[in-house]
């Protein structure tokens, strides 16, 4: 992608495909805020890798019905402030390594 220097990204209507939708995000360094729902996203797994989207600040989560597993890894999301989730009616644990999130306002 060629979206380096993009500092927002909401993914709203067009469904992601792929079996990782935030692998194609991940060099996008300056992205500081990221909205993935209104079933953008069919899969039942995200996982946030280590180093990967490291200035964002706020991440939404809506409207993803078939989304049962989020993982977190050490090293990843490492500036985020905000968790906002809505409307994921098949998650029904918190985030494994949401523990990682220091900075997580509560």
């Amino acid at each position: 992608m060629g979206f380096t220097s993009q500092k927002s990204c909401e993914i709203v209507f067009d469904t992601l495909q792929v079996d990782d939708p935030l692998k194609s995000l991940q060099n996008m360094s300056q992205l500081l805020f990221l909205a993935i729902g209104s079933m953008s996203y069919e899969g039942k797994n995200l996982y946030f890798q280590d180093g990967g989207i490291q200035q964002l600040k706020e991440l939404r989560l809506k409207y993803l019905y078939n989304l049962d597993s989020i993982v977190i890894y050490k090293g990843a999301l490492h500036s985020l402030r905000k968790l906002q989730f809505r409307e994921i009616p098949q998650l029904n644990t918190v985030p494994l390594g949401i523990q990682h999130l220091k900075k997580l306002e509560v």
